[in-house]
Formats: C-alpha cells, structure tokens, sequence
C-alpha cells in the first residue's frame, strides 16, 4: 500500500511530503505517523473513506495551492529531459481560473502531474 501512495501522491501536482502531512492531518491531526500505508492497512476503510469525504474542498484553491509558476515547470523540464519519455497536457478552464495539468511519464515508467494555473486568462 505504502508503494501505491507514492504512486498516488506523484499522479496528483502536490509534492509527496505534503501527500503523506495531508494523510496525518486528517486521520492523526498530526504532522507525521507511521508508514502511512500501514497506517490505512490498519485503519477501518469506511473510517477512512468517510473522514476524506467530509473534508471541506474547493477545486479553485486546490488549483491555486497545487501550482506550479510557468518558469519553474520550464526549470523542472529542462532537467529533467534525458529521463522523460513523454508529455502530454490537458487544459480545464473554471470560472475565472485556466489550469493545464502537465501528465510527464519518465522512461523508469513512473508519472508526474504537474499544473500551471493562470487566471482571469488563457494560458500561453
């Protein structure tokens, strides 16, 4: 399990310390805990589901707290180039707010998300 949520944590644009902090915060309310894949092993999964569930959401601050500045994703890209296989990006336009989530698959096969938000605009 614990393998699945770095796979999990690297599929969505938010950095894999902050993946498992959110984890502990919402079923430990602390900062840090055990291998949080034993964690959820140990766990009722309807605890589990329902605690996630309740958890108040709002996609436009998810965007805004998920992103990524245009030059860093340009900084990231370049050093990361000899090790992508892939690329591929898909625009999603909310209200005032445009995200482009980037899709990168690395020649070891594993996937990274990573979003560039833009508002009141098109992105470039």
């Amino acid at each position: 399990m614990q393998s699945k949520i770095f796979e999990i944590a690297r599929w969505t644009p938010i950095e894999q310390p902050v993946a498992f902090k959110a984890i502990y915060r919402v079923l430990l309310d602390k900062e840090s805990g055990p291998k949080a894949g034993n964690l959820l092993a140990f766990l009722d999964r309807d605890f589990v589901i329902e605690r996630f569930r309740e958890l108040p959401f709002e996609r436009a601050d998810y965007w805004r707290e998920t992103a990524t500045p245009m030059p860093e994703l340009e900084k990231w890209i370049e050093k990361e180039r000899e090790k992508i296989a892939e690329q591929t990006s898909e625009i999603t336009v909310d209200g005032p707010l445009t995200a482009n989530d980037f899709t990168f698959t690395m020649k070891d096969g594993k996937r990274l998300r990573k979003r560039v938000v833009v508002e009141g605009g098109l992105l470039a």
